[in-house]
């Protein structure tokens, strides 16, 4: 059994729907970036090729996606991660058992879809989650004040923090060697004139590598494991339910995140270009991540704010049924990318601009809507969902 700090008696609530909605934007926005990235592949029509207007318009789609989602779009999918575990573990301990243990075997189970669509996206962010995720095991019990604590310590980079005093210390410290670049240029290599099996292989083997380890070296890793604690701790708040002090504390969220973000975003704009390369891969990663946090919050509270307290909930509302498959359409964007963008398939990455390819991502984002319609017509969840949690409950229940 839990104490008050973990059971707020939400467990036989219905969904919230702004939850939906929301996990909904973050895995549309997901499939816009990854489609004008071309899936990380990095390959685009030469300029010279395109009239100076296009070119100027794929430079505003792209910093507009950048600015808007680059670095949010995961870190909401993250922040409702560490929400989802806390509904889990609700439920669960309302019952009087412990779902921490259980949860373990459901992250196992999660880094087999990692390694399936790391096989057709060298970008995958799946295994990145299941190897954070034994924080939310860690403290689960905790008092939410502990939490909290820790959540904020890992959020201000730590690690990155202590190595740029280090390096002010001692100008003789560097760096370990990135382990990222290596990576990038052996998938590159293959994938441009390899076979089926060979670009399956270097997806999975060498874009996984590279994907984990730039999350790691970019403080990617510690901000994830303090999203999803601070994600468990707005479950434990029940601050997602409609109530007048909960828009209250949305209110201030977007008040306190844009007060943030805009010294921030100034910084990065204007001042990290100073800096030298162990500062940039220190502070300047630290500040980057910073500003991207702060501007993540301005976009969940925006979103529950106007969710709620608009006319547009019921356009947002549409955006739910996505959200509710969002493993099978994170994982199905994958395989739609490899097959529009790879050498192996259509090869459109060397053909469609960024505008372009936005207007393909915004296709396949309402075809994957039409889907997920139909299928929960039919079903409560999506086809990897139910078989996830089929395979997470396939013992009896404790």
């Amino acid at each position: 059994m839990t104490n008050s700090n973990q059971s707020t008696g939400m467990s036989r609530q219905p969904r919230i729907e702004v939850v939906d909605a929301l996990r909904g934007l973050a895995v549309m926005a997901i499939m816009l970036l990854h489609n004008i990235e071309r899936f990380n592949l990095y390959t685009f029509p030469d300029k010279a090729t395109l009239p100076s207007w296009l070119q100027k318009l794929d430079t505003q789609v792209w910093d507009s996606l950048f600015f808007l989602f680059g670095g949010k779009a995961y870190a909401i999918f993250a922040f409702l991660f560490g929400f989802t575990f806390f509904i889990q573990f609700n439920r669960r301990a309302i019952q009087g058992h412990d779902f921490g243990y259980r949860f373990l075997w459901r992250i196992f189970l999660l880094v087999g879809f990692a390694f399936i669509n790391a096989t057709f996206f060298p970008g995958d962010v799946l295994l990145l989650f299941a190897t954070v995720a034994p924080f939310l095991f860690i403290t689960r019990h905790w008092k939410t004040k502990y939490v909290v604590i820790l959540a904020t310590i890992l959020l201000l980079q730590p690690v990155e923090l202590i190595r740029y005093f280090i390096a002010q210390a001692d100008a003789t410290y560097s760096l370990p060697a990135s382990l990222v670049g290596p990576h990038i240029r052996a998938l590159k290599t293959i994938i441009v004139d390899g076979s089926l099996w060979e670009t399956l292989k270097a997806n999975f083997y060498h874009g996984q590598i590279f994907s984990y380890m730039w999350a790691v070296e970019n403080g990617r890793y510690i901000q994830t494991a303090g999203i999803f604690l601070m994600g468990m701790v707005v479950g434990r708040g029940d601050y997602f339910s409609f109530k007048a002090n909960n828009i209250k504390f949305w209110w201030k969220t977007l008040l306190i995140c844009t007060i943030a973000f805009i010294p921030l975003y100034l910084i990065v704009r204007y001042q990290l270009n100073d800096l030298t390369r162990i500062e940039k891969r220190t502070l300047g990663a630290s500040i980057t991540m910073w500003r991207n946090l702060s501007f993540t919050g301005v976009l969940i509270s925006s979103f529950i704010i106007i969710y709620y307290k608009t006319s547009f909930q019921k356009l947002l509302l549409k955006l739910a049924p996505y959200g509710k498959m969002s493993l099978t359409n994170y994982i199905m964007q994958s395989i739609i990318g490899f097959i529009l963008y790879f050498p192996i398939g259509l090869n459109l990455a060397p053909v469609l601009s960024v505008g372009q390819s936005v207007l393909v991502g915004i296709v396949c984002f309402i075809l994957q809507l039409q889907f997920c319609k139909i299928w929960l017509k039919h079903y409560k969840q999506g086809p990897l969902e139910y078989v996830w949690h089929q395979i997470t409950w396939i013992k009896k229940k404790q």
